[in-house]
């Protein structure tokens, strides 16, 4: 099973090779999705922190 880390390399690679961006573009694309998750996963579960833990503990 990937981690996370290696799963958004490989999404970076694809996208630079598929995608037909730099790589510096393709993590700053990367990256920004990131912060988005991020943001989203904490407006909608960021009352129920036992959400968090069980998706932590899972992975």
């Amino acid at each position: 099973m990937m981690s996370y880390e290696d799963y958004l390399d490989e999404v970076t690679t694809l996208m630079s090779e598929f995608g037909d961006l730099t790589d510096p573009v393709a993590i700053k694309y990367v990256m920004r999705a990131q912060q988005d998750a991020r943001v989203i996963f904490k407006q909608r579960y960021g009352s129920r922190p036992d959400i968090l833990e069980n998706n932590l503990e899972n992975s």
